[in-house]
């Protein structure tokens, strides 16, 4: 009996706290590069990063804006995308790290990353 009560007691307040929200699907119809995404993040500013098996998506509130090798992406096959706490945009791809600075990508070597890991790990 008290189990049922607790779960009654439970339903409501979940009716009682439930909320509306508005939402968009994306895909290939509307926007994306294409349909599997594997990652996504929302940077400072805003925007959502999708990290997608051919692409990189953003996506402003109403349209996305798509980025692949052309735009300096050292690969399309984007396997993850994050932030880190000074706002910078991090992507990493089947190829290595790539970060968005001022507008662009630029490709990190990985003997770099490796020294600064090592270095503040370290430190």
């Amino acid at each position: 009996m008290n189990r049922f009560l607790f779960i009654i007691v439970c339903l409501s307040f979940q009716c009682i706290n439930a909320q509306q929200f508005d939402y968009s699907l994306l895909n290939k119809a509307n926007g994306l590069s294409v349909n599997s995404v594997l990652n996504i993040c929302q940077d400072q500013d805003g925007f959502l990063w999708a990290g997608t098996t051919y692409g990189l998506n953003r996506y402003d509130g109403n349209s996305c804006t798509q980025f692949f090798t052309e735009d300096g992406l050292n690969s399309n096959f984007i396997t993850w995308v994050n932030t880190d706490n000074k706002g910078t945009l991090w992507v990493g791809t089947n190829k290595g790290v790539n970060q968005f600075y001022q507008n662009q990508f630029i490709t990190i070597p990985v003997q770099f990353l490796l020294l600064t890991i090592v270095y503040s790990y370290k430190n």
